[in-house]
């Protein structure tokens, strides 16, 4: 170190005050100089939160980082202080962009001797916020302040006299100063949302398809850390507001019964014959006249259908048993989901009714904001065409929630909380158009504003906007932004709250979240705050909103989920209703059978459950879920069968009818269609007609032939299939393999035509002929 160097150093040292920082927060930005980049701080603490006439002494610890590539010697700091913020507005610019503060300057004091290249100095400064004489920041009013810290060091390649390397901004809020000048305001409100919400774990016919709640709602999991951190102490009274999605209550009560995961076994049984059986009068299929075109009606032999499908443990409709079937040799009938023997029982029934006994209590202290059922992505699904699918779910979860969580519930209906805190105008003028007068929006979301409360502008009405945080402070930097901002909004006299609204995956960290607590028992203390209720924020509030606009980033719609679910989740319920409009109801006296409309209420109402927003993460449990609502299709399907002979079809004549049977193993009359596929009629020289809607009564065989006009012999195959009466698939395609050896009119037009062709032309060569010869003899004669 040269000489200079020593003695600026020295001086430096002599002219030391205690260093200083307040309750602040560290910003990595260095604007001033070609060097101020240098150093990188990490903070760890910052005291107090709150600065008051009896707690002056402010202290900062963390690291300062060499980024640069040369050792700095000689390490000094100054203070810097601003003028006190005038509004909110300022404060939230000076977070976002710090300036240089600069009307109290305190003199040079050393940080320590050197910093290697890339290494890192922990750190300790200390001052007072209201002495200036030795200097110290000098306030003398209450207010918020801007403070910098200001530090400088030598290096090989700088200016001899040092340079500045780094800048630590922080904000400084001063509750009282010692001479007694106390600013006198209204309570801030405070109000801060707690999300116990998560994905689906049942798939719409009601199963568990895993267990992935339990270690969630266990001690550890995130969602038993929200709820521990709802019932804790500290925080003002009223603050919190916890914001559930009644699909996970309906998750817990039935967990709570005791439940399965796993696939499960969806049977349609119909019990052996007791009465006699009609005779089969089934003409076989191979024979080598033309088949009949007359059908005859056998009972069915197959005792049961059953299916494989992951699916829940409740009963899906009514089980029982009836007499049986003297007519038809056809007995019992049931419906049921039962266990396959892969099925596992499930190990979260002690947590769930816990966590779901201490919410209940909870409940009736502790707001609830009651999100739509399974937290439905609401600007995916109305983008889709489907708005009714939200308020649907708007209204199904003010339901749940009431039911499961009880009369001493204090349960808040009319304010919405969109994902991520952002909602399209369309989205939220269907949210709108449920009651749902206020949302809860991240500020990123919206524009034309710079308040804390505004006003929307729907086609169902206008909204009271929230704009909140959705950050929960956690660190000395967010909790020294969180403080500045809540106490300029005291100093202003602004009544619009401070919420914070964290995101839906939030898990706090305990012990972290202690010092939140903390922070807000002490600006309780000093007067600053008051907790409020998320549903009464904007009656918190004095004076009328100014109307701003949505702004819904691109980035947001990114995340929704796929509008191609939609697509895939509407052709399942049409699956399902063309099944279901396919079979007769039962008669009356089968109270033991359960009718065609229950055999899929349940699976339609679990559809609505593939919306959720938990699965913009997890599409692959969407997936799954898909799959068991088509397996629960095709148990029904399969009990509805072609059964083609595995022989060939000879057709003797050139009308010979293809005959189909159709088989019903169901306890109900069908009604479907049979469709030919119509490239492998070309194929086989074959033209049939359409026998229209076929009602197969319940366990029976029905044969039915199909009009067809064969075009020529020889062998060939052909798929048929079955259809709803309105066209939709039902079950695979069959083959049936034909043989012909008639000769159709089609032929027979040929044969005439090639035979005519040969007179033809055989009477056009004979007369060809005779013209030559006389030819001939007529130039001889000349």
């Amino acid at each position: 170190m040269t000489l200079a160097r020593r003695l600026w150093w020295l001086l430096a040292a002599l002219l030391v005050l205690g260093t200083t920082t307040p309750a602040a927060a560290a910003h990595l930005r260095a604007p001033q100089g070609e060097f101020a980049g240098t150093l990188r701080f990490e903070i760890d603490s910052v005291t107090p939160a709150l600065v008051t006439d009896t707690s002056s002494s402010i202290g900062i610890s963390g690291r300062m980082i060499n980024t640069g590539s040369e050792e700095l010697t000689g390490v000094v700091a100054r203070w810097q202080r601003g003028a006190a913020f005038t509004s909110t507005a300022g404060v939230r610019a000076e977070i976002a962009e710090p300036g240089q503060p600069e009307a109290v300057l305190t003199t040079f004091g050393p940080v320590t001797d050197t910093i290697a290249a890339g290494g890192t100095v922990p750190f300790t400064l200390k001052t007072d916020a209201f002495v200036r004489d030795r200097g110290g920041l000098g306030i003398q009013a209450p207010g918020v302040y801007p403070v910098m810290l200001n530090v400088n060091a030598s290096f090989a390649s700088g200016p001899a006299s040092g340079a500045r390397v780094g800048e630590l901004h922080v904000l400084l809020t001063v509750a009282s100063v010692p001479d007694g000048t106390n600013v006198v305001g209204t309570r801030q409100p405070v109000a801060m949302l707690m999300p116990l919400v998560d994905r689906p774990h049942r798939d719409p016919t009601g199963a568990f398809f895993d267990d992935d709640l339990t270690p969630l709602i266990s001690t550890g999991g995130r969602l038993a850390d929200v709820l521990a951190a709802a019932e804790a102490p500290g925080l003002p009274a009223g603050a919190v507001t916890l914001a559930v999605d009644p699909e996970l209550l309906e998750e817990l009560q039935l967990m709570g019964a005791g439940y399965t995961v796993g696939p499960y076994l969806f049977d349609i049984t119909r019990g052996g014959a007791t009465g006699t059986a009609a005779p089969d009068t089934t003409t076989p299929a191979d024979t080598t006249s033309s088949i009949p075109t007359t059908s005859s009606v056998v009972p069915s032999t197959t005792a049961a259908i059953t299916a494989t499908t992951e699916a829940g443990s409740t009963t899906i409709a009514n089980t029982g048993s009836t007499a049986a079937d003297t007519t038809t040799g056809v007995g019992a009938t049931t419906y049921e989901a039962v266990p396959d023997p892969a099925a596992v029982q499930g190990t979260g029934a002690a947590a769930a009714i816990d966590f779901l006994a201490r919410l209940r209590e909870l409940s009736a202290t502790v707001p609830v904001l009651v999100l739509p059922y399974t937290d439905i992505d609401a600007v995916a699904a109305v983008r889709a065409g489907h708005p009714e699918q939200v308020a649907a779910a708007v209204e199904r979860g003010r339901e749940l929630a009431g039911s499961i969580l009880g009369p001493q519930a204090q349960l808040v209906a009319n304010v919405s909380w969109p994902i991520d805190g952002l909602v399209d105008p369309v989205a939220l003028s269907v949210l709108r158009g449920t009651g749902q007068t206020t949302v809860v929006l991240d500020r990123a979301g919206v524009v034309g504003t710079d308040r804390d409360l505004t006003t929307i502008v729907t086609g169902s009405g206008d909204v009271q906007a929230v704009l909140a945080s959705s950050r929960v402070p956690d660190s000395a930097v967010e909790l020294n932004h969180f403080t500045a901002l809540t106490g300029q909004r005291f100093f202003s006299g602004d009544t619009a709250a401070t919420v914070v609204a964290p995101a839906r995956g939030w898990q706090p960290d305990l012990g972290e979240y202690s010092s939140v607590s903390s922070l807000l028992g002490t600006l309780e203390a000093a007067g600053l705050v008051t907790g409020v209720r998320v549903d009464r924020v904007s009656s918190a509030a004095a004076g009328t909103a100014a109307v701003a606009a949505l702004d819904y980033p691109a980035a947001a719609a990114a995340r929704e989920l796929p509008q191609g679910l939609f697509g895939r989740v509407q052709g399942l319920a049409q699956e399902l209703a063309s099944t279901q409009l396919a079979l007769d109801p039962l008669a009356t006296d089968d109270p033991a059978t359960a009718a065609p409309a229950d055999l899929f209420t349940d699976v339609q109402d679990g559809l609505s459950r593939q919306a959720a927003g938990g699965f913009r993460d997890d599409l692959g449990a969407v997936s799954r879920s898909n799959a068991a609502v088509e397996a629960v299709v095709d148990t029904v399907q399969q009990g509805v069968t072609l059964t083609p002979s595995t022989s060939v079809y000879t057709l003797t004549s050139s009308t010979s009818p293809l005959l189909v049977n159709i088989r019903n193993d169901l306890p109900y009359t069908a009604h479907v269609r049979i469709e030919v596929n119509a490239a492998d009629a070309v194929r086989a020289g074959i033209t049939v007609t359409d026998v229209g809607v076929q009602t197969v009564p319940a366990g029976r065989n029905v044969q039915v032939p199909i009009p067809a006009e064969i075009i020529r012999a020889g062998s060939s195959s052909v798929r048929v299939k079955l259809t709803t009466p309105d066209g939709a698939a039902w079950g695979p395609e069959q083959t049936l393999r034909l043989r012909s050896t008639a000769i159709g009119s089609f032929t027979v037009v040929l044969i005439i035509a090639a035979a005519g062709i040969v007179v033809l032309s055989t009477a056009i060569r004979i007369r060809t002929r005779v013209r030559q010869r006389r030819e001939r003899i007529a130039a001889g004669l000349q």
